[in-house]
């Protein structure tokens, strides 16, 4: 079956905007919703990364620490 021009742009349209006034709102909105889906992954992996970190370096600081004063009170 062959489509004319104006078919094949309204099947694209379609696809792409959705279906208006219907729940389908098309790639466009599913990216948008891609979009802030992997914005709120990302800052939750920075979030991570950020206490990850810290908790090395308290460990790290703690670990110095205790050296020393094991060095100290058993030198």
């Amino acid at each position: 079956m062959d489509k004319t021009s104006e078919q094949m742009i309204q099947e694209l349209y379609t696809v792409t905007l959705g279906v208006p006034n219907t729940a389908d709102k098309g790639m466009a909105k599913q990216v948008a919703e891609i979009d802030k889906h992997l914005k709120e992954l990302n800052g939750a992996v920075k979030t991570n990364t950020t206490w990850r970190k810290a908790f090395c370096w308290a460990l790290g600081f703690m670990a110095t620490f205790m050296g020393i004063f094991a060095g100290i009170y058993f030198g």
